[in-house]
């Protein structure tokens, strides 16, 4: 993990977000046990509880397998151009961008840009839902 934070330093990028789909949980008894409300929630009950509090970002929507507006690694074909026309024909949506690391190689192509400071989860939602940040 410290390669890849450095990774992102060097190459000028001011803060790392990283989330991991594919994650094992180290005991999943006990990450069941303490997040079962949330795990055993369906998409329209998460929203409606944690809609204040998270944003939900589809990863992917147009690629086959598995459903970001600009998902930039070159070994998937997330078809971008689609995602892009929903996006233009539903302004309410929030598109983001990403590296979609699996390789050192995928490290740094992409991700957002914003001029506002972000200090807390807090402020990383407010510039995501006023959409104050571009997709690099």
């Amino acid at each position: 993990m410290e390669e890849i934070i450095d990774e992102y330093i060097k190459k000028g990028y001011a803060g790392l977000i990283i989330t991991d789909h594919f994650r094992k949980c180290k005991d999943e008894k006990e990450d069941y046990l303490e997040n079962k409300f949330m795990i055993e929630m369906n998409l329209e009950d998460f929203y409606n509880k944690f809609k204040n509090k998270a944003i939900i970002i589809q990863a992917h929507p147009h690629r086959k397998k598995h459903s970001k507006l600009s998902n930039l690694n070159p070994k998937h074909n997330n078809n971008n151009h689609l995602t892009q026309k929903v996006c233009e024909e539903n302004p309410h949506l929030i598109a983001t961008g990403g590296s979609d690391v699996h390789k050192r190689e995928d490290l740094c192509r992409g991700g957002i840009y914003t001029n506002r400071k972000i200090n807390s989860d807090e402020d990383f939602l407010e510039i995501l839902k006023n959409k104050a940040f571009e997709v690099i």
